[in-house]
């Protein structure tokens, strides 16, 4: 009993732990985001090298190398990111692999999509025919397509994000506003002695005991405070996922506005004194 009564209230107790764990899951969060970011932008450099990938393959076969020698003499170009894939993707042909083999272990190495649906369609072409030049060139276009469209999402989806963050900024300035005015006003109308009684001359409103006055300033201000620390943490978990699914398609990519969301919520806590 000794050990509960000194560790304080209810409310004392969770407001310890509160911030410090909202703290620790944005490092968390922040380590997660940084290693994911790595990745998408290494497979976002890798796709944007399989259009030209694909044309340099259909000119060589067009120009009447076979298959497999047009997929050695592409690898010996430079296709910037792309580049050490492909050369291993030789080094699967030269070691007794065939192409179709040797393009899917590629594909499994850059697990992307745009990746396996350009390997996916030339597979598929290899085993009809060993004149693949027009399906590489519509693989081509189609992988230029589908990344000039990811582009323009981008730019359109720019608008709901900027709207998310200001309407969280806006959620953050009326809970600051209620933290520091309003509440710390509620809490001294009704204490004795600080001139915030409520007078009942000439209004009709009870002030004595049992009146509308009467217990307003009975109020935990640390529990209001509380309850709005996790309700903005909860919303910017809540605005961060949902803004990485508009802006870029998955709830992963919305773990970076997450990390902001709250390292903004902690700030503006610990600036008004709550954390």
């Amino acid at each position: 009993e000794m050990c509960i009564r000194d560790s304080g209230t209810p409310v004392e107790m969770v407001g310890q732990v509160d911030g410090p764990i909202v703290a620790a899951t944005a490092f968390v969060l922040a380590a997660y985001a940084v290693a994911y970011e790595f990745g998408k932008r290494r497979v976002r450099r890798i796709e944007s090298a399989v259009p030209d990938f694909l044309d340099r393959l259909a000119s060589v076969n067009e120009a009447g190398t076979a298959v497999v020698g047009s997929v050695r003499r592409v690898a010996d170009s430079n296709l910037e990111a792309l580049t050490e894939d492909l050369r291993r993707t030789r080094r699967d042909i030269d070691w007794g692999a065939d192409v179709s083999t040797a393009l899917r272990r590629l594909e499994r190495r850059v697990r992307s999509p745009m990746t396996s649906r350009a390997v996916a369609l030339v597979t598929n072409a290899i085993r009809a025919s060993g004149d693949v030049g027009p399906v590489l060139r519509i693989a081509a276009d189609e992988s230029r397509a589908t990344w000039s469209l990811r582009r323009e999402r981008r730019q359109v989806m720019l608008t709901y994000l900027i709207v998310i963050y200001i309407s969280f900024l806006v959620f953050l300035g009326i809970i600051a506003a209620l933290s520091v005015s309003f509440i710390p006003a509620i809490e001294a109308a009704g204490v004795p002695g600080t001139g915030g009684s409520l007078p009942d001359a000439g209004t009709g409103v009870p002030d004595g005991p049992g009146g509308i006055a009467d217990g307003i300033g009975d109020i935990e201000v640390d529990a209001y405070e509380q309850l709005f620390f996790h309700a903005a943490s909860i919303q910017a978990v809540c605005s961060g996922l949902v803004a990485g699914q508009l802006g870029e398609g998955s709830v992963r990519d919305g773990v970076k506005h997450v990390v902001v969301l709250l390292a903004l919520t902690l700030v503006a806590f610990v600036a008004i004194g709550v954390v």
